[in-house]
Parts: structure tokens; sequence; C-alpha cells
């Protein structure tokens, strides 16, 4: 038994996610980070959290490894596309978390790209960069309740 998110992803064959005596979801530590049950689950495993995107009356959720700049997929590869307004760039080394604000049509919100150093990309905070996810890597959740509304993992 453990409070930290990252030794139970790391060592742990199942795990459940607890808040205030409420199990949210019990899984293998992949089935749990790639397909969280509801929005508790996607923001608090994981670091940075997922990104939560509203959009009427459903939130789509993309992780921040999946967020990268469009010009890394394949020009056929079924992408959703969001334009980035960078605010800021941490250079972690092995990674950079680029941290920036959503621009129509998406609503302004605060999303994280964790873009691996492999990835040699010139991108400068206080620019436009056009970023997307793979449609297959968008989740979906119930603005009300928060509940997934997508099928078990395939």
């Amino acid at each position: 038994m453990t409070h930290d998110q990252i030794e139970a992803l790391a060592l742990g064959d199942r795990i459940a996610v607890l808040d205030h005596g409420h199990m949210h979801q019990l899984g293998t530590p992949a089935a749990v980070y790639q397909w969280p049950a509801d929005r508790f689950v996607a923001t608090f495993i994981g670091s940075p959290p997922m990104n939560l995107v509203a959009a009427g009356k459903v939130e789509i959720g993309f992780r921040p490894e999946h967020f990268l700049p469009r010009e890394v997929f394949a020009v056929a590869e079924p992408l959703q596309d969001y334009p980035l307004n960078i605010v800021r760039i941490e250079n972690l080394g092995s990674d950079r978390l680029v941290y920036g604000l959503l621009e129509p049509p998406q609503p302004p919100v605060k999303v994280i790209s964790r873009i691996p150093c492999t990835v040699n990309l010139t991108l400068q905070a206080g620019t436009r960069h056009p970023f997307a996810v793979r449609r297959a890597d968008l989740r979906r959740f119930d603005a009300s309740s928060g509940a997934s509304l997508d099928s078990a993992a395939p």
C-alpha cells in the first residue's frame, strides 16, 4: 500500500485509486494510466497529469506525451489539431515540458506537452505553434459526472 502514484505504477501488478475511501478504479498500472475510469483518475495518475479540454457535455483528455507538435506526425494520420500559444518551456534533458494556452477554435485552456529530446524542433515561448494528438489517444469524460465515456482498453 502506498500513497505515491509513481511507486504504485512502478511496482504494482494491480493498483487501486482511492479518494476519501471511495475506489475510483482498480486495474493494471497500464490500464489505469491509459484508460482512466474518470476525471479524478485522469488527473491524479501521471506527472504532469492528463490535459482536459471542455467540449460541450464532454471533456476531452489527452496525456502530455501524446500532445506533440503537428509536424511530428505522419500526414495521413488521424489527428485532432490543437493550435497552441506557447507560454513557457522547461528543458529537462531527456524531454521538454511545453506549457501553453490552446487557441481558437478551442477554449483557452492551459495545457502541457511532454516532448522527448529526440524530437529536434525549435520552439519558443511567445509563439503560436500547431500541436496535435492522435485520435486513438483521446479520452472522453462526461462533463457533469466526470465518468469515462470510453470503452475499456481494447
